[in-house]
């Protein structure tokens, strides 16, 4: 069936999993995911999708290949909810690691474009699932297309998004174009136009 992946489209702050609530009767609780984008102060991420909090960002300065510099690392916290339930696709010039902290599952797809001309494109798919230790985490690598959205039947996931050197919107790109069509299109078996459109 389609992927439905669609082309459209710093204060530090912790919290105990599971730990918000534990007084209240279940029937007086908020949804467990009003209760986090409460607690953590988190924010629409305009033009992904889903909602943001910064957690926080290296105080290491790395100079860049194009004689710049950032902070060797940044983390905040990322979370999909019934309102917000896709992280549109989306570029990143930077390493990206997700974990998923509670929720979920979540089904993830990773483009990776390659660093120099004529560079193998790859593309892969998974899922992010709290029943499954090994299934909690996925890295995609810098220069990268990456969208993620909720499996059938989650109401919720959060997760902490790791990234070396640390995001900018100079590093980062909304959508996609026909080029990104021509390049991936074929790559895998999954990766047919109508599932990338």
């Amino acid at each position: 069936k389609p992927c439905l992946i669609s082309l459209s489209g710093h204060s530090d702050k912790s919290l105990e999993i599971g730990s918000m609530g534990a007084s209240i009767a279940p029937e007086d609780r908020s949804p467990r995911w009003e209760e986090l984008k409460r607690e953590l102060q988190m924010q629409p991420l305009d033009g992904e999708g889903g909602y943001i909090a910064v957690v926080a960002a290296s105080k290491l300065p790395v100079k860049l290949e194009d004689g710049s510099s950032a902070p060797a690392s940044g983390a905040i916290h990322y979370l999909l909810s019934p309102d917000q339930p896709r992280n549109y696709l989306h570029y990143l010039g930077v390493d990206d690691h997700v974990v998923l902290l509670e929720g979920g599952p979540v089904e993830y797809f990773v483009f990776d474009v390659g660093k120099a001309e004529g560079d193998t494109r790859r593309a892969w798919r998974g899922t992010l699932d709290c029943a499954t230790d090994q299934a909690r985490m996925f890295h995609a690598p810098a220069q990268h297309y990456k969208a993620l959205h909720l499996s059938p039947g989650a109401s919720y996931a959060w997760m902490i998004t790791v990234l070396s050197p640390d995001w900018s919107v100079e590093r980062c790109l909304i959508g996609a174009g026909e080029e990104f069509l021509r390049d991936f299109v074929g790559s895998t078996n999954w990766a047919t136009e109508p599932c990338l459109r």
